[in-house]
């Protein structure tokens, strides 16, 4: 059985407390709110509720500064995959530029390409705007597996 709830709201503590309220467990929390994502993340009861009740949490840093603090505050999390707020200038300035939406043309990523604006990882080049950082716990694996 699927259950949801669709709030029109603004990602605070309070409503992701809400949320998880009535749920013993979760897989996977995507967290992707535009510069909040620190503030919520920071507060003591999100911070107990994810590490007691998640396995998973994919979150996009929207800053420099954001991706550093959610690294440290997440420090004692198994580290997946993090990939640091990104080439924010040749992003703007490339593939960000036209007033239609069509989106970039190869010309535009060859010029990516040509002046490096991308992370090289095991999987290949990533350009990137936003960070990326995807976290695991046993904490919430090894509760939930041993209440079972």
């Amino acid at each position: 059985e699927i259950r949801f709830q669709l709030l029109c709201n603004y990602a605070t503590p309070e409503a992701l407390l809400k949320i998880m309220e009535g749920l013993d467990f979760v897989d996977l929390i995507h967290i992707d709110i535009q510069f909040a994502e620190s503030t919520l993340l920071a507060h003591p009861g999100v911070q107990e509720l994810l590490r007691s009740r998640a396995a998973r949490i994919i979150v996009g840093s929207h800053s420099p500064q954001i991706h550093q603090e959610l690294v440290e505050m997440y420090r004692d999390w198994i580290p997946i995959f993090s990939l640091p707020f990104g080439f924010e200038d040749c992003i703007l300035e490339i593939l960000r530029r036209k007033d239609d939406d069509l989106g970039a043309s190869a010309a535009d990523w060859a010029m990516v390409r040509q002046r490096r604006c991308f992370y090289e990882t095991p999987h290949g080049g990533v350009t990137n705007y936003d960070g990326l950082l995807i976290l695991a716990t046993l904490g919430g694996c090894q509760q939930n597996l041993l209440n079972e």
